[in-house]
């Protein structure tokens, strides 16, 4: 399976690509973006597609299956979903997280994880996902009694399909929508959002968007998780104290004000307000 993307040249002489097989799913503007930046780093053509195919790899390669893995999820979500009783969701197997690496990582500390989200989020009526991945999936866990929308943002159209499908089952708006979060902030207004493990990502695209985004997210309360372990394994808790205080400090530096912070399995996880 060709699991590249295919270039083409536009009109205006720019160099783009239309994306295929693993990247094929990623949004359009993020593409085009991504594309236009590294066509004006790189003059040589070898060099700038294989700076596009590393950035498309860090927003979306990382994290979703792909290839026969991606469609045999794909053929049982319908079934997975008509296991999903609205009235009874303390019954859902959430293992529809296990297909996405950020929320794979989070399946030994489950419960622990969503109880904490519940706690801060209990009297939402509106939640924001940013960079939601397959994160929507966990909402029967944890939802709020009084949540009427849950808006999730990605820049996989294909998390943003399955969203949708599950917000169908669960009764609530279709609000999941492809976006790239470097480039545009959604114009929405929330009583929680989730930034869970996406400003790293951010910062990986462009130095300082994810603190720009955080402050810029229209919510009174705001929460943060960061990694303490890449997608390899690897132990960073070490590290985390100088992350944290940095973080913080970046955080007050903008504006914001951090609720409180609290390791919770894998995750280090910050509740910010403005």
């Amino acid at each position: 399976m060709d699991d590249g993307i295919v270039g083409y040249v536009p009109e205006d002489g720019i160099a783009g690509y239309i994306p295929s097989g693993k990247y094929a799913n990623v949004c359009r503007a993020c593409v085009d973006r991504i594309v236009a930046e590294e066509s004006r780093r790189h003059k040589n053509a070898r060099d700038r597609d294989r700076a596009v195919r590393n950035r498309l790899y860090q927003i979306t390669g990382a994290y979703s299956r792909h290839g026969a893995a991606a469609r045999a999820f794909e053929r049982g979500l319908d079934d997975k979903l008509r296991g999903l009783d609205p009235a009874n969701p303390a019954g859902w197997r959430a293992d529809c997280l296990a297909e996405h690496a950020s929320t794979r990582e989070r399946l030994p500390a489950l419960m622990e994880f969503y109880g904490y989200i519940k706690d801060i989020c209990s009297s939402a009526a509106v939640v924001a996902d940013y960079g939601c991945g397959l994160n929507p999936f966990a909402l029967p866990l944890w939802k709020p009694d009084g949540l009427t929308r849950y808006e999730a943002y990605d820049a996989d159209t294909r998390c943003v399909d399955y969203a949708n499908a599950l917000f169908r089952r669960m009764g609530l708006p279709e609000a999941a929508r492809a976006l790239d979060l470097v480039a545009e902030t959604p114009r929405t207004t929330a009583d929680a959002a989730l930034l869970l493990k996406l400003l790293p990502v951010l910062d990986m695209q462009r130095v300082g968007r994810g603190l720009e985004l955080l402050r810029d997210v229209a919510s009174p309360i705001k929460v943060v998780s960061f990694p303490l372990a890449g997608l390899s394994g690897t132990d960073r808790a070490r590290r985390i104290g100088g992350t944290a205080a940095r973080f913080e400090r970046d955080a007050v530096e903008a504006g914001l004000t951090v609720v409180e912070s609290r390791r919770v399995g894998s995750e280090m996880v910050f509740v910010i307000s403005n």
